[in-house]
């Protein structure tokens, strides 16, 4: 049991280190337009989302 939660850990860890790679990247790039830069940044904010639930789960994975 304890090599699964391991396991969750250990991708949900990678999750977030990818995503704020991500997201690295996505800002290195300067939009060429205002509808560009509103998609960059709904991009942004939706990994930035997915990182704040994951690491959410970490938070309950610690208390299991």
């Amino acid at each position: 049991m304890s090599s699964t939660v391991l396991e969750v850990t250990r991708a949900a860890h990678e999750e977030v280190e990818r995503l704020e790679r991500l997201i690295v990247k996505e800002l290195q790039n300067d939009p060429a337009s205002n509808k560009e830069r509103l998609y960059q940044s709904h991009r942004v904010r939706n990994m930035i989302d997915t990182i704040t639930s994951t690491t959410e789960k970490l938070v309950r994975l610690a208390y299991y």
